[in-house]
């Protein structure tokens, strides 16, 4: 399972430095939660993408915990998940992905 997970600033005027210590802190967030074994890499300025070999009800815990650890911060999360299929394109994937990640906007 593919998970997109985006931060975004709640609050107006930040300065730079607040940001980067929001993405350090989300990042030790997700290393806390994940094993050595799983994969996450940040991906944009304020997007990550963890792979995980879990199931859905997993992945639904796995995005709980993530936002239960995260908080009240001046950045709220907002995610997308999909599951991939042996019979799917990497291409109907990631449109998939896409689609999940709209579907919440």
């Amino acid at each position: 399972m593919l998970f997109r997970f985006t931060l975004h600033c709640q609050v107006f005027g930040l300065v730079q430095s607040q940001y980067e210590i929001s993405i350090i802190n989300f990042a030790t967030v997700i290393s806390r939660i994940t094993r050595n074994s799983d994969i996450t890499a940040r991906v944009g300025r304020f997007e990550f993408f963890t792979l995980l070999p879990v199931h859905n009800n997993q992945g639904i815990n796995f995005i709980n915990r993530l936002v239960e650890m995260w908080g009240v911060q001046d950045f709220v999360i907002t995610h997308s998940f999909a599951e991939y299929r042996a019979e799917e394109s990497l291409l109907d994937f990631l449109n998939k992905l896409d689609s999940a990640n709209s579907a919440k906007s």
